[in-house]
């Protein structure tokens, strides 16, 4: 199927896309009320703002982009909504506190396994919100197609945070803003180009509080001159990639006072260090404070990641390049989108799998730590993270989308 789906036409691929989504339309508009009654006027001359996810206060790199788009929207101008329906007891709200968003909270009972991922039971329905808020403009995010209930909403118009590259035509959809060129690409094989855009995950400002940074390094007993590279990510063996250990390995031999400092591990890379019983690896728990993160990142000197399939973004380089850590990455047989952003004047990237030359890297870069070049590699690093991921700097596009989907 894959391959005959790839010489069929694209404006064949349209038809049957749009085919598709008209029968899951008929089929969900009757899991619950599906009536949609023309928004009255109201009296202010805001537009009102709908942030809509079922888990939009969680603590996912995709929930965080739509809680600082529901944060930093311009309130003179936009009245905002954020629905949500986090089944963990622990939730962001507090983030959201003092900021004129109004929190919509909502229940399920379960999700359908299969597409289009019917939430059963919702309470209150997307659709009766949408009426009684006067809702303008819907923006969530999702792999790139449409889910239910939004394949409910049909008659104001839909922004998607596109996370993979999947695709919809459903007509009310007015921007796909993919988070990387790469996820654009792969939209693009059925989205209209005037249909997208492209929106790199952006970041608050660090957090730096030095004095929690060097308690961390303390607490592995990390000499002030001594090199410290970090690596963080999900604990999932699944994507574990074992390139950046083997690597380090190598580099111990010639540099033996270095150390990496590795939060929330997968159990396979706790696994190979012992067995290989490698030196100055040092385990951070996984944390979803923020201030935790940004110590992390404030604690070592450069970001040496890995991840087997790679970045559709990378929210961990990100906050690492804000911070001023350089880079050191590998390239991924999957996704590759952190090569889109990263130069060589603050960046070296190993090829897939070759943990040898990752390895010269991290000499490489120890080498410039030595002769005090390696603070002003990580500066550049983050001159550009400034430029094209802080949320203050990004907010004016996301409004003139906004602005655009409405017209």
């Amino acid at each position: 199927m894959k391959k005959v789906f790839y010489i069929i036409p694209i404006s064949i691929r349209r038809l049957i896309v749009r085919s598709i989504e008209n029968v899951a339309f008929r089929f969900t508009k009757n899991v619950g009320n599906p009536s949609l009654l023309t928004p009255q006027r109201r009296r202010d001359d805001k537009k009102n703002i709908l942030i809509y996810h079922a888990s939009a206060l969680s603590f996912g790199g995709t929930e965080k982009n739509l809680q600082m788009i529901a944060k930093y929207l311009n309130k003179g101008k936009f009245n905002v909504f954020l629905m949500d329906g986090t089944k963990t007891q622990e939730t962001r709200l507090s983030y959201l506190a003092h900021t004129q968003v109004e929190i919509i909270p909502f229940t399920y009972s379960h999700v359908a396994p299969r597409w289009p991922y019917v939430l059963h039971d919702m309470n209150p329905l997307l659709e009766k919100v949408v009426q009684e808020k006067n809702i303008d403009c819907i923006i969530t995010a999702t792999p790139g197609q449409t889910t239910y209930p939004l394949t409910n909403i049909r008659d104001i118009p839909i922004i998607i945070l596109n996370i993979f590259g999947s695709f919809s035509l459903q007509k009310n959809i007015k921007k796909h803003i993919c988070i990387s060129h790469e996820v654009k690409k792969l939209a693009a094989r059925v989205v209209p180009e005037e249909l997208l855009d492209v929106q790199y995950i952006p970041s608050e400002r660090p957090l730096l509080e030095p004095v929690r940074a060097q308690l961390i390094r303390t607490k592995f007993g990390i000499k002030e001159h001594e090199l410290v590279f970090g690596r963080i990510g999900r604990s999932d063996d699944s994507i574990f990639d074992p390139i950046g250990i083997l690597a380090f390995e190598i580099a111990l031999q010639a540099k033996p006072n270095i150390h990496y400092i590795i939060m929330s591990p997968a159990p396979a890379a706790k696994k190979l260090v012992e067995e290989r019983r490698i030196r100055n690896v040092h385990w951070l728990d996984a944390s979803f404070k923020e201030e935790d993160v940004w110590a992390f990142h404030e604690a070592i000197d450069v970001l040496a990641h890995f991840r087997a399939d790679g970045e559709s973004c990378g929210l961990n380089i990100i906050e690492s390049m804000l911070v001023g850590n350089p880079i050191l990455t590998h390239k991924s047989n999957i996704w590759n989108a952190h090569l889109e952003y990263l130069d060589p004047e603050f960046s070296l990237v190993a090829e897939k799998d070759d943990y040898k030359q990752y390895g010269e890297n991290i000499i490489e870069y120890t080498k410039l730590h030595q002769l005090g070049l390696l603070k002003d590699t990580g500066a550049l690093a983050k001159e550009k993270a400034e430029k094209i991921f802080l949320i203050e700097n990004v907010m004016p596009k996301y409004e003139r989308i906004i602005h655009e989907a409405m017209k």
